[in-house]
């Protein structure tokens, strides 16, 4: 989910009302399709556990405040190196997102103009999400 949020709380398009942890409670027990969520959106990890109790095998989300657009490309690569394994390709991003970063031109260019600051301090202040897996999602 590529949105903006607020503590439990998502932002959908304009126009339209927030989506909260009420919303995703309604739904409790009823996404066991849902393999993945990932919400690049601020406080995203503050509707985790409503995502798992609605059914989802794994959830990602930040904590806080984020500034990290660019963790799901990393994330996607190692999933596809992973053969989709969450929580193995989650944890070779973040080894890895350093290094990509720094090596990949579109990455080492853009990030200092979008972000006004340079790379290193970036990289120094950059925050990641948290994963949560479903108890058997590690199947």
């Amino acid at each position: 989910l590529l949105t903006h949020g607020l503590p439990n709380h998502l932002m959908g398009s304009a126009g339209s009302p927030l989506i909260s942890w009420r919303d995703l409670e309604s739904m409790k027990g009823q996404l066991a399709h849902l393999k993945n969520v990932y919400m690049q959106s601020c406080y995203g990890d503050s509707l985790s556990a409503d995502w798992m109790a609605a059914g989802a095998q794994s959830v990602i989300g930040f904590r806080g405040m984020t500034a990290n657009f660019f963790f799901y490309d990393v994330l996607l690569k190692e999933l596809t190196r992973t053969d989709g394994q969450i929580d193995r390709a989650f944890a070779l991003a973040k080894l890895d997102f350093k290094l990509i970063v720094q090596s990949e031109l579109a990455y080492s260019s853009f990030i200092p103009a979008l972000q006004n600051t340079s790379l290193d301090e970036y990289l120094k202040e950059i925050d990641f999400p948290i994963l949560h897996l479903a108890s058997d999602s590690r199947r």
